[in-house]
């Protein structure tokens, strides 16, 4: 799929997959054309709540951008704050006792003229490969990340910590939800990667930015990483999507 973000072009695929050791995919995503928006969602609580949680927070978010109060609706960033905000109600209203816990994470990508709009809460990540060069655009709301960040966790501790899935933040726990929002410049040549951790603990970064950037269309790549992903044990679901960025032609 592709659509126009003025100057540029934007090429886009997502997949999702259960893995090889889980039974039921509790991953959404989405690529959208008519809203500019790539976004993932890894949901969290038994007795399938997991997928409803993500499964709300996918419809919720794209439904909220749909019908923006007018007041916001030329400030992107306030559209996604608001968008992501009307996900966290519509989860915490759906949750009940025989759904207690149930949760998601997300991380929501708004294509607008030359900026990227970034929202996240939890720990899918979204990456830049530029230049060849691969950067994380998120930093994890986790336990472990907070203990890297304080040093006394290596990257390799933290795969390896009973405590890796422990979130500090997440859609479906709290009212007073706090959602990271950024911005960022577009260039011509970009790839994004929106990714839940069943991608980021199978695959270190080294070996996604070599996927990513590989030839071809993002359809293609999706299909590698997952691949890569389930083959290196599959441990989890691993959920992609994939945005292209090219100069729009002229006329």
């Amino acid at each position: 799929m592709q659509f126009a973000a003025p100057p540029f072009r934007i090429r886009c695929a997502s997949l999702s997959d259960v893995g090889r050791v889980r039974t039921r995919n509790e991953d959404r995503c989405t690529c959208d054309p008519a809203l500019r928006l790539l976004a993932v969602a890894d949901g969290m609580g038994g007795h399938a709540a997991g997928d409803v949680a993500s499964t709300l927070a996918i419809e919720s978010l794209t439904t909220a951008l749909q019908t923006s109060r007018p007041e916001i609706a030329a400030d992107a960033s306030a559209r996604l704050r608001a968008a992501v905000s009307a996900a966290n109600a519509a989860i915490l209203e759906a949750a009940s006792a025989a759904r207690s816990g149930m949760g998601t994470t997300i991380v929501a990508a708004l294509f607008d003229a030359a900026s990227l709009i970034v929202a996240h809460v939890g720990d899918s990540r979204l990456y830049r490969l530029r230049a060849g060069v691969l950067e994380s655009l998120t930093r994890d709301h986790s336990w472990v990340q907070n203990m890297i960040d304080l040093g006394f966790y290596s990257e390799r501790r933290a795969r390896l910590s009973p405590r890796r899935n422990q979130l500090l933040r997440a859609l479906g726990v709290s009212a007073d939800l706090d959602v990271e929002l950024n911005t960022h410049t577009l260039q011509a040549g970009d790839r994004y990667l929106l990714c839940s951790d069943g991608l980021n603990g199978m695959l270190d970064e080294v070996h996604i930015a070599m996927l990513l950037g590989a030839a071809g269309p993002p359809e293609e790549r999706a299909r590698w990483l997952v691949d890569a992903a389930n083959d290196n044990g599959g441990r989890d679901n691993v959920t992609v999507a994939i945005a292209d960025v090219t100069r729009a032609e002229p006329g």
